[in-house]
Protein backbone atom coordinates (compact mmCIF):
# COMPACT_ATOMS: atom_id res chain seq x y z
CA UNK A 1 0.00 0.00 0.00
CA UNK A 2 1.04 3.54 -1.02
CA UNK A 3 2.21 5.69 1.64
CA UNK A 4 0.85 9.05 1.66
CA UNK A 5 2.24 11.52 3.44
CA UNK A 6 4.58 11.90 6.83
CA UNK A 7 3.47 14.52 9.79
CA UNK A 8 6.18 16.81 10.64
CA UNK A 9 6.54 15.85 13.80
CA UNK A 10 7.87 12.41 12.76
CA UNK A 11 10.07 14.05 9.67
CA UNK A 12 11.96 15.75 12.63
CA UNK A 13 12.76 12.77 14.46
CA UNK A 14 13.67 11.21 11.19
CA UNK A 15 15.47 13.75 10.00
CA UNK A 16 17.58 14.39 13.61
CA UNK A 17 19.23 10.76 13.08
CA UNK A 18 22.73 11.24 12.04
CA UNK A 19 24.39 8.34 9.52
CA UNK A 20 26.90 7.10 11.89
CA UNK A 21 24.22 7.04 15.00
CA UNK A 22 21.98 4.97 12.29
CA UNK A 23 24.65 2.03 11.48
CA UNK A 24 25.67 1.86 15.18
CA UNK A 25 22.24 1.28 16.57
CA UNK A 26 20.72 -0.72 13.40
CA UNK A 27 23.78 -1.68 11.07
CA UNK A 28 26.63 -2.72 13.64
CA UNK A 29 28.26 -5.39 11.46
CA UNK A 30 28.45 -2.91 8.65
CA UNK A 31 30.75 -0.53 10.36
CA UNK A 32 34.59 -0.31 10.19
CA UNK A 33 36.75 2.10 12.48
CA UNK A 34 39.07 3.97 10.68
CA UNK A 35 40.45 6.20 13.16
CA UNK A 36 39.19 7.79 16.78
CA UNK A 37 36.42 9.74 15.13
CA UNK A 38 36.32 8.64 11.25
CA UNK A 39 34.44 5.50 10.36
CA UNK A 40 33.32 3.95 6.91
CA UNK A 41 31.49 0.41 5.85
CA UNK A 42 32.24 -2.37 4.51
CA UNK A 43 29.67 -2.09 1.26
CA UNK A 44 30.49 1.30 0.52
CA UNK A 45 34.03 1.87 0.44
CA UNK A 46 34.18 5.48 -0.32
CA UNK A 47 31.84 6.52 2.29
CA UNK A 48 33.30 8.26 5.45
CA UNK A 49 31.54 9.27 8.70
CA UNK A 50 33.27 11.95 10.81
CA UNK A 51 32.15 15.08 13.36
CA UNK A 52 28.84 14.66 12.50
CA UNK A 53 28.53 14.58 8.95
CA UNK A 54 29.37 11.76 6.11
CA UNK A 55 30.69 12.15 2.20
CA UNK A 56 31.24 9.61 -0.06
CA UNK A 57 34.42 10.42 -1.71
CA UNK A 58 33.18 8.25 -5.23
CA UNK A 59 29.70 10.25 -5.95
CA UNK A 60 31.38 13.52 -4.42
CA UNK A 61 28.17 14.03 -2.54
CA UNK A 62 27.75 14.38 1.89
CA UNK A 63 25.25 15.31 4.21
CA UNK A 64 23.95 14.52 7.45
CA UNK A 65 21.46 12.39 8.65
CA UNK A 66 20.68 9.06 7.80
CA UNK A 67 17.42 9.85 5.58
CA UNK A 68 20.35 11.55 3.30
CA UNK A 69 22.29 8.47 2.65
CA UNK A 70 19.09 6.77 1.86
CA UNK A 71 18.13 9.21 -0.83
CA UNK A 72 21.09 10.41 -2.69
CA UNK A 73 23.31 6.68 -2.30
CA UNK A 74 21.14 4.31 -1.69
CA UNK A 75 18.72 5.87 -4.42
CA UNK A 76 15.40 5.19 -2.40
CA UNK A 77 12.50 7.48 -2.53
CA UNK A 78 11.91 9.63 -0.33
CA UNK A 79 8.85 8.46 1.87
CA UNK A 80 9.84 5.06 1.57
CA UNK A 81 13.55 5.97 3.29
CA UNK A 82 11.79 8.32 5.65
CA UNK A 83 9.09 5.71 6.57
CA UNK A 84 11.75 3.16 6.81
CA UNK A 85 13.78 5.12 9.37
CA UNK A 86 10.72 6.12 10.79
CA UNK A 87 9.62 2.35 11.69
CA UNK A 88 13.39 1.85 12.68
CA UNK A 89 12.94 4.51 15.50
CA UNK A 90 9.32 3.40 16.69
CA UNK A 91 10.60 -0.30 17.42
CA UNK A 92 13.90 0.55 18.64
CA UNK A 93 14.81 4.00 20.03
CA UNK A 94 18.47 5.03 19.13
CA UNK A 95 21.15 5.71 21.00
CA UNK A 96 22.61 9.10 19.49
CA UNK A 97 26.01 9.10 19.34
CA UNK A 98 28.01 12.31 20.60
CA UNK A 99 30.30 13.34 18.45
CA UNK A 100 32.72 15.99 18.51
CA UNK A 101 32.17 19.36 16.64
CA UNK A 102 35.43 19.95 14.32
CA UNK A 103 37.95 22.40 15.52
CA UNK A 104 39.59 24.44 13.32
CA UNK A 105 43.48 24.88 13.87
CA UNK A 106 46.01 27.42 12.84
CA UNK A 107 48.31 25.77 10.05
CA UNK A 108 51.58 25.76 10.73
CA UNK A 109 53.80 25.67 7.49
CA UNK A 110 57.21 23.56 8.17
CA UNK A 111 60.41 25.60 6.96
CA UNK A 112 61.46 26.06 4.05
CA UNK A 113 65.07 24.90 2.89
CA UNK A 114 67.51 27.65 1.22
CA UNK A 115 67.02 25.67 -2.35
CA UNK A 116 64.68 22.80 -3.76
CA UNK A 117 67.30 20.90 -4.87
CA UNK A 118 66.25 17.88 -3.84
CA UNK A 119 62.52 18.33 -4.20
CA UNK A 120 62.94 18.74 -8.20
CA UNK A 121 65.43 15.91 -8.35
CA UNK A 122 62.86 13.67 -6.79
CA UNK A 123 59.61 15.28 -8.85
CA UNK A 124 61.64 15.53 -12.12
CA UNK A 125 63.65 12.32 -12.14
CA UNK A 126 61.84 9.73 -9.85
CA UNK A 127 58.18 10.55 -10.40
CA UNK A 128 58.59 12.22 -13.64
CA UNK A 129 57.29 15.61 -13.70
CA UNK A 130 57.95 17.85 -16.46
CA UNK A 131 60.42 20.39 -14.91
CA UNK A 132 58.53 22.84 -16.21
CA UNK A 133 55.37 22.62 -14.03
CA UNK A 134 57.76 22.16 -11.24
CA UNK A 135 59.15 25.21 -11.99
CA UNK A 136 55.63 27.10 -12.34
CA UNK A 137 54.97 25.15 -8.77
CA UNK A 138 58.07 26.80 -7.00
CA UNK A 139 57.63 30.54 -8.25
CA UNK A 140 53.84 30.71 -7.64
CA UNK A 141 54.72 29.28 -3.73
CA UNK A 142 52.98 26.27 -4.91
CA UNK A 143 55.28 23.84 -3.66
CA UNK A 144 58.49 23.88 -1.77
CA UNK A 145 61.42 21.91 0.10
CA UNK A 146 60.94 21.45 3.70
CA UNK A 147 64.24 22.69 5.62
CA UNK A 148 63.82 19.55 8.34
CA UNK A 149 63.62 16.64 6.13
CA UNK A 150 63.70 17.40 2.54
CA UNK A 151 60.24 16.93 1.84
CA UNK A 152 57.95 18.40 -0.75
CA UNK A 153 55.53 20.19 0.94
CA UNK A 154 52.40 20.99 -1.39
CA UNK A 155 50.50 24.54 -0.48
CA UNK A 156 46.41 25.25 -0.87
CA UNK A 157 45.33 28.99 -1.18
CA UNK A 158 41.47 30.71 0.05
CA UNK A 159 40.39 33.17 -2.37
CA UNK A 160 42.51 36.00 -0.88
CA UNK A 161 45.57 34.25 -1.27
CA UNK A 162 46.13 33.00 2.08
CA UNK A 163 48.16 29.42 2.69
CA UNK A 164 44.79 27.46 4.47
CA UNK A 165 45.94 23.59 3.28
CA UNK A 166 49.38 22.26 3.01
CA UNK A 167 50.80 18.63 2.68
CA UNK A 168 53.99 16.68 3.22
CA UNK A 169 55.23 13.77 0.92
CA UNK A 170 58.61 12.47 1.36
CA UNK A 171 61.31 12.46 -0.94
CA UNK A 172 63.15 9.41 0.53
CA UNK A 173 60.18 7.18 1.97
CA UNK A 174 56.44 6.64 1.25
CA UNK A 175 55.84 8.83 4.22
CA UNK A 176 52.62 11.06 3.36
CA UNK A 177 50.68 12.94 5.68
CA UNK A 178 48.68 16.51 5.56
CA UNK A 179 50.14 19.41 7.85
CA UNK A 180 48.29 19.94 11.34
CA UNK A 181 46.06 22.44 10.83
CA UNK A 182 45.29 21.97 7.09
CA UNK A 183 41.42 22.32 5.82
CA UNK A 184 40.71 19.71 2.82
CA UNK A 185 38.51 22.13 1.67
CA UNK A 186 41.35 24.46 0.08
CA UNK A 187 43.88 21.58 -1.22
CA UNK A 188 46.77 22.09 -3.60
CA UNK A 189 45.44 22.87 -7.35
CA UNK A 190 47.35 24.60 -10.31
CA UNK A 191 44.17 26.93 -11.40
CA UNK A 192 44.25 27.38 -15.00
CA UNK A 193 41.84 30.59 -15.59
CA UNK A 194 41.98 30.00 -19.62
CA UNK A 195 40.54 26.46 -19.27
CA UNK A 196 36.56 25.46 -18.29
CA UNK A 197 38.18 21.57 -17.68
CA UNK A 198 38.55 20.23 -14.40
CA UNK A 199 40.75 17.78 -13.76
CA UNK A 200 41.23 15.47 -10.40
CA UNK A 201 43.19 13.32 -8.92
CA UNK A 202 43.76 11.35 -5.72
CA UNK A 203 46.71 13.28 -4.57
CA UNK A 204 49.15 16.74 -5.58
CA UNK A 205 51.18 14.09 -6.40
CA UNK A 206 49.75 12.90 -9.04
Amino acid sequence: MARKGISKQDLAKVKELDLLSYFLNYEPDELIRYSRNEYGTKTYSSLRMSNGLWTSWANSIGGRSALDFFIKIKNWDFLEAAYHIKDLIENKTPVKVEQPKRVKHQLRLPRRNDNENTVIDYLVNKRCIDKEIINYCIENHLLYEDKNDHSVIFIGYDSHRLARYSSKRATDSDLKQDIYGSDKAYSFSIPNPNSNKLHVFESAID
